[in-house]
């Protein structure tokens, strides 16, 4: 298997713990790591120019860590016999990269501030740059690209769906096309396992999300709805999830803390051992955080957890033919809902009346327009009085 150098400057205590975090992190994933750290006891037999220059020169795979520090080295504007070694790496690498001509493919540069990019040198800042915290599940994929991980197998895991529901009580008025498109998905009849719903103010996204929930938990299936209202913090978001789901399916998420949560609860949703539904309400007031870990990170695993559906539901939801996981994906819009008929039903069976007749239904729906929210507040209150 390819083993991957990490190439940095030795510059301040709390940069070198921060690569040794990144090694160790890649370690744990069953990635060979080349560090320095390594050789603690007394360094490398052939001393460590020999090492720097050997494994810079050799290695299948490199990381470069850029901070100003780093590009000082690269740019060999370091003084005589001060991080000799980073600068002996950084001239055996510039040759290797100017060697490779436009295709680089064996080296990409690793930040860890956002400001740092602005060092990375022109020679390769036309490749794509990782952020080493944000983009780690970024930096596993393009590792396991060239072999240097397994690619993970989920063929030993087997999820029993539950059976089709021959007559279910849909209590909501029309709304059977995304019922229906729910009900094929946590039944395996489609393979699509992403659903996301938008509509206007008053469509009943929240309403439909809901019942969708309520489908799920009566055919069995472990489901938890979690709102963005309010922007919450993404670790606050975790603390509801480990509220609502045990440490039996999420070990690795309920025993890890901080950042590595993102991680280890990704790790445990692709080894799921049985189903688990997650719907995501009012998706338009998602914290950019939230959002770069929903749609960068657990939409982009989604092929690796069979047992997994996510519902995204709100006035905007992610475009899916921007992103990779689009094949995984199927999209509705919400109308507004026009036809007397879906609100006669609504009111037979959800409220209970049944007197309630097609000239009062047209008279709210000219009053409403077919707004959801509305025409349903209206006849709720309509058959109150009648009643």
């Amino acid at each position: 298997m390819p083993k991957v150098f990490i190439s940095y400057s030795q510059e301040s205590e709390v940069h070198e713990q921060r690569v040794c975090a990144l090694a160790d992190r890649l370690r744990h994933q069953g990635v060979s790591i080349i560090l320095d750290r390594d050789y603690n006891d007394g360094g490398p037999d052939g001393g460590w120019n020999t090492w720097c220059e050997k494994n810079a020169g050799e290695a299948d795979i490199v990381l470069l860590v850029f901070t100003p520090t780093y590009r000082k080295c690269w740019d060999g504007e370091q003084p005589r016999g001060v991080r000799q070694g980073a600068t002996l790496e950084t001239k055996v690498l510039h040759q290797r990269l100017n060697e490779c001509g436009a295709e680089i493919d064996f080296c990409r540069a690793v930040t860890f501030e956002n400001d740092h990019k602005n060092y990375i040198p022109k020679l390769i800042a036309g490749h794509h740059t990782f952020d080493a915290n944000r983009d780690f599940l970024n930096i596993l994929a393009w590792l396991r690209r060239l072999g240097a991980l397994p690619e993970y197998s989920t063929s030993n895991i087997n999820i029993v769906w539950p059976e089709p529901v021959a007559d279910y009580p849909w209590s909501l008025a029309d709304r059977t096309e995304p019922f229906e498109l729910f009900h094929e998905m946590i039944t395996a009849r489609r393979s699509e396992r992403i659903f996301l719903v938008d509509g206007s103010s008053s469509s009943g996204k929240t309403v439909l999300l809901t019942e969708l929930i309520k489908f799920a938990k009566q055919l069995g299936l472990l489901s938890v709805q979690l709102d963005l209202k309010g922007c919450p913090t993404l670790d606050e978001l975790f603390d509801f999830l480990t509220l609502e789901v045990d440490a039996t399916l999420l070990p690795a998420f309920h025993s890890a803390n901080g950042p590595p949560r993102k991680t280890a609860l990704l790790k445990d949703l692709e080894k799921l051992p049985k189903p688990l539904v997650l719907g995501f309400d009012t998706y338009q007031d998602v914290p950019l955080d939230i959002a770069d870990w929903i749609e960068g990170q657990l939409l982009r695993r989604m092929e690796h957890c069979p047992g997994l559906v996510v519902i995204l539901s709100g006035k905007q939801v992610p475009e899916r033919t921007c992103f990779p996981w689009a094949g995984l994906a199927v999209h509705t819009t919400l109308p507004a809902i026009k036809e007397a008929k879906h609100w006669i039903d609504f009111a037979t069976h959800a409220l209970g009346h049944s007197s309630i007749s097609n000239d009062h239904i047209e008279m709210l729906l000219h009053i409403s327009q077919g707004d959801p929210g509305q025409t349903s507040a209206l006849l709720r209150s309509f058959s109150r009085t009648r009643g």
